[in-house]
């Protein structure tokens, strides 16, 4: 990417300050001409990041659970399954937070009922890789959620029970598991012990991160960026 000389932006910057008042009266931009600041070579290489063709989700972003907060659609949970006699529904009240625009109410008929995600096609497992589970949750419902990653003719991978009381405010529960096998297509499952009514958002399933960060990057993709040195990363 070729980057411009700073002399060659003071026109396009006298401009937009000059602009900038009829625009918006509070906004002052003072520009001193003589500081210069770092000295940028006439060509300047860098990484570009856009979210496009799940760059991001589904690529550099380490989260397994694709929709994790049902947002993806209007009228179903795309990429979620109901397990059983499982009933559920999208509701848009008494949310999580101003951000959060939907929630699955899901109703358990029966034990073993449940819900099922497929991830970005397919939850990948690694034998003797530890996961890292979080989820909103509310009520009223008591009893054991267990999750469960299994391969496609439905063999466990990996399995914990997560005990539950939930009331009518939010909860967060948190869980670990290790894989046992290896499985590129492997799904999560989320089934209840007893029957009744509860509610899921930010679904979460992570493995390990680029430096052990919360929320972050797969280490394979990040580590290869980090190899290449760029001057800089754009993004978009």
């Amino acid at each position: 990417m070729r980057f411009f000389r700073k002399s060659a932006l003071i026109p396009f910057i006298g401009l937009c300050a000059a602009t900038a008042p009829a625009l918006n009266g509070q906004v002052t931009l003072n520009i001193d001409a003589a500081d210069r600041g770092p000295v940028i070579g006439d060509l300047h290489y860098g990484i570009f990041f856009e979210e496009i063709n799940h760059a991001g989700d589904g690529g550099l972003y380490a989260e397994l659970i694709r929709n994790r907060s049902f947002e993806d659609n209007t009228s179903s949970p795309e990429y979620w399954s109901k397990i059983g006699s499982a009933q559920w529904k999208l509701v848009s009240t008494d949310l999580l937070n101003d951000a959060q625009a939907k929630a699955l109410q899901v109703t358990f008929a029966a034990p073993g009922d449940g819900i099922s995600n497929t991830g970005y096609w397919g939850i990948n497992t690694v034998e003797n890789r530890p996961y890292t589970l979080s989820l909103w949750v509310k009520g009223p419902w008591k009893g054991t959620l267990t999750a469960t990653l299994v391969n496609g003719d439905g063999t466990t991978l990996a399995n914990v029970d997560i005990p539950v009381d939930a009331g009518a405010q939010w909860q967060k529960l948190t869980a670990a598991m290790t894989a046992t096998a290896s499985c590129p297509t492997a799904s999560l499952q989320l089934t209840a012990s007893t029957a009744g009514t509860l509610t899921f958002d930010v679904v979460s399933l992570f493995p390990p991160t680029y430096k052990n960060r919360p929320n972050g990057c797969r280490p394979d993709l990040a580590e290869m960026l980090e190899a290449m040195h760029p001057g800089f990363v754009r993004f978009p």
